[in-house]
């Protein structure tokens, strides 16, 4: 029976200027799951738009590629190729990073 359990998360402030990040407060065997990623579906020229119009105070967009055609023949246009974009609905997922 699979089971998922619930970790302490927290969303922090790296180092200056680089915005934030997402750590736990406890160890985590390896391979357990932490969380879903949770956004909206787009087009990639939806999200580009969307950064364009955007005048607020946001700088950062997190963006998945939900749709690629790495290693395919047959080119995969922007207008029809999809990602899941955190930035305005989404989850503490979006702070996860490569560091």
């Amino acid at each position: 029976m699979n089971t998922l359990s619930s970790f302490l998360l927290q969303v922090f402030s790296t180092r200056e200027g680089k915005g934030w990040g997402l750590r736990t407060l406890e160890d985590l065997p390896k391979g357990t799951f932490v969380c879903e990623y949770v956004g909206e579906i787009l087009t990639n020229m939806e999200l580009y738009e969307r950064i364009m119009q955007d005048t607020g105070n946001e700088r950062h967009t997190y963006p998945v590629t939900l749709d690629a055609d790495w290693g395919s023949e047959q080119g995969l246009k922007d207008e029809e190729a999809l990602c899941l974009d955190a930035t305005k609905n989404g989850n503490v997922g979006r702070f996860i990073n490569h560091r």
